[in-house]
């Protein structure tokens, strides 16, 4: 399972405005004294239309096509 954290607007070189939506793992970790325990795992960040992004930095992004995304 995972939760959607962030939404992030960000610039392209163009001048064309994406947003980038973050998204964090929860994983059961549910044990005899909590059984719906979970902690926070792994996040990824992808595009509205499902592609996935790479963190560059605190304020920005890149495509797999190495297309620069800075947080506006």
């Amino acid at each position: 399972m995972e939760e959607l954290i962030d939404q992030i607007e960000c610039v392209d070189p163009d001048g064309g405005h994406v947003t980038v939506y973050v998204y964090q793992e929860i994983i059961p970790a549910g044990h005899w004294k909590d059984p719906n325990a979970t902690i926070k795992g792994m996040k990824r960040a992808q595009l509205g239309n499902g592609q996935p992004v790479n963190y560059r930095g605190p304020d920005s992004f890149e495509t797999l096509d190495r297309v620069r995304l800075e947080r506006r």
